[in-house]
């Protein structure tokens, strides 16, 4: 037989992962097996009675009494039967679908384990597909695929025993077809594997197109692309129909095939039985147990060819999902971490740091020292590219920086437990990422208990609750996706409330304010640092305002630092840092001039409407 058995072991390798899920529940799942058992027994005994009835009907003993009893005796059975395959489903498919949550939790825990590296490379809608799709394709396995797999491995050996009791040499001719049935499915079912991958693999790049249109339809309706995006999406939608046609042409002809093996057996059985109850070697009744014997077969030959195709579906999906449970973080708690530290004090030391992304050529940051006492504030500039946000995710550890070049409190940060690294740590965004909920919510998010009069303070010092108090539902106005109904700025400030809500030891501001006005800006930065005096803070920013009060400020360029030095001696020294200082006052400078004089110039003519008015009056 030639059998694709490559594919077989590897599909059974990864369903085999599945085995932890099913001793959980294998309570349920044993009791559906003994429904099984049971009411396949009841099963098989309507078609032995309904044999005897056939005999007593013809012969000259028959009464109505008779036909009675043996009409309730198989309504009862048949009553039976139907009971205890309801207990079947319940108890099966219920373990299966508890296993699918199960799953589908592990999984999600699993894409929020998993570094930042990884995301770099994968699509947000691929691993969608994954959390969704794959993991239904899964659930049918575990689901109806084991629970029929099981009837049907009850429900064979039991109706040939009752079949061959019955005629040994009919029965045998009968089943011929089934012996054909392995080689038609391994021919058939290896084909319709490979065109599944194949839909799941498209399945997965339509997801993402339409999550990445849908998460930037803004940009896409500002440049005019709508019919660019539609082709896109035209063309990928019309590969995945094709894709699809594909397996159905293959699983159309795979189904009818199933019914023409259990045709020809009924065709063997009548054709020989019917010669054989001619020459009274069968009666009427053995031929007909036989043929509805032969008839519960042919439901599970059907089915057979299903479980076939629920298990290379399954298999096909599992292999998809497996991919991503095998893979081990980068970034995670190891055998060097110390989980007797449960918290830092914020003294920050970096010692030559060089740093290289995977799959880089050129590292980028070279030879990076610096120190941060405990409630210290480190002022970071530089073009943009100079390494800065890395430097940063290195510190919080969303990417592993080389063994003791970072170091917190005089420890190796690869060695402190991750969660008691980000607990202490405050960290905001260049990019604040906020989520579809409550303001409120969002502000507090990460802190396992905060009030709202908490939230209430730390809105207030970034000057925000004053204008969330002019929505609707202030605190409780619900956001849309990455809080689309909020300006940048507030964003931004939004942000930057729930880092302070958390109280950390260490406080890093990636560029946080770079989308409020300089008056706005001003105001927070007075409060900030305030804040500032009680943690170690890290500030990153391209404005010169936002970092001139901090105890030390380095100038980053091409992942080195070429200036350091407190704002007043950066200034003298008359570098990169003094450049883009003076740059950055004129136009503060000319950007009030132009303000005044709109101010002026506004006032010169109401006061010039005044006075036409006043002598109008006098007039």
């Amino acid at each position: 037989m030639r059998l694709s058995w490559r594919l077989a072991d590897e599909g059974m390798n990864n369903l085999l992962y599945l085995r932890r899920y099913l001793v959980r529940h294998i309570w349920l799942i044993l009791g559906g097996t003994v429904a099984i058992f049971i009411g396949n027994w009841f099963s098989l005994l309507i078609p032995k009675y309904t044999g005897l009835a056939v005999d007593y009907i013809r012969s000259d003993s028959v009464t109505g009494r008779g036909i009675l009893k043996f009409a309730l005796q198989i309504i009862m059975f048949a009553f039976l039967q139907a009971f205890f395959i309801f207990f079947m489903r319940q108890l099966m498919q219920g373990a299966a679908r508890r296993i699918e949550f199960e799953f589908r939790n592990d999984l999600f825990l699993k894409f929020q384990s998993l570094h930042s590296g990884y995301y770099d490379v994968q699509k947000v809608g691929d691993l969608m597909a994954h959390a969704t799709n794959d993991v239904e394709a899964v659930r049918m396995f575990l689901g109806p695929g084991i629970m029929f797999s099981i009837f049907i491995l009850f429900l064979f050996p039991m109706a040939f025993y009752r079949m061959f009791s019955v005629n040994f040499q009919l029965s045998c001719y009968s089943i011929i077809p089934l012996l054909i049935m392995p080689f038609y499915v391994n021919r058939v079912g290896n084909r319709i594997h490979k065109r599944f991958m194949a839909v799941q693999d498209q399945f997965s790049l339509i997801t993402s197109i339409a999550q990445e249109n849908l998460a930037g339809i803004r940009v896409v309706k500002a440049f005019v692309h709508e019919d660019t995006q539609k082709n896109v999406f035209g063309q990928a939608n019309r590969e995945y129909i094709g894709r699809n046609l594909s397996l159905a042409r293959i699983a159309a002809g795979f189904f009818p095939g199933m019914h023409l093996l259990a045709g020809m057996g009924i065709l063997i059985l009548l054709w020989l039985g019917g010669r054989l109850a001619i020459k009274g070697h069968l009666t009427l009744g053995e031929l007909t147990t036989l043929t509805m014997l032969h008839m519960k077969l042919f439901w599970p030959m059907f089915t057979f060819g299903w479980l076939i195709s629920l298990y290379q579906r399954g298999a096909a999906s599992m292999k998809r999902i497996y991919d991503i449970i095998k893979v081990t973080p980068d970034v995670r708690d190891t055998d060097m971490t110390d989980f007797s530290i449960t918290a830092i004090r914020g003294d920050i030391r970096i010692n030559n740091l060089t740093f290289s992304y995977a799959g880089g050529e050129e590292p980028v940051l070279k030879d990076i020292s610096v120190h941060v006492p405990a409630g210290a504030t480190l002022g970071i500039v530089g073009p943009v590219g100079c390494g800065k946000s890395t430097l940063i995710r290195l510190l919080v550890r969303l990417y592993n920086p080389p063994q003791e070049m970072v170091l917190i409190d005089g420890v190796d940060v690869r060695r402190i437990p991750l969660q008691t690294l980000r607990k202490h740590i405050g960290f905001v965004f260049q990019e604040p990422f906020l989520f579809s909920d409550t303001i409120h919510n969002n502000i507090a998010f990460g802190v396992v208990s905060v009030t709202r009069e908490e939230v209430i303070e730390v809105a207030k010092k970034v000057r925000l609750h004053e204008e969330i108090l002019s929505f609707p539902q202030g605190y409780e106005t619900m956001l849309g996706e990455r809080g689309v109904n909020l300006s940048g700025g507030q964003k931004q400030r939004v942000a930057l409330a729930r880092a302070l809500v958390r109280n950390p030891h260490i406080l890093i501001l990636d560029d946080t304010l770079s989308a409020v006005d300089t008056e706005t800006e001003s105001a927070i930065l007075s409060v900030l640092q305030r804040e500032m005096q009680v943690r170690t803070s890290l500030v990153i920013s391209h404005r010169i305002s936002s970092v001139m009060r901090a105890d030390e400020i380095i100038f980053l360029e091409n992942g080195r630092i070429v200036e350091r030095g407190t704002h007043e001696g950066l200034v003298a020294l008359g570098g990169h840092y003094a450049s883009i200082y003076e740059k950055q006052r004129l136009e503060e400078e000319i950007s009030g001039f132009e303000n005044n004089e709109n101010g002026r110039g506004e006032k010169e003519i109401s006061h010039g409407i005044n006075g036409r008015n006043k002598q109008t009056t006098q007039d």
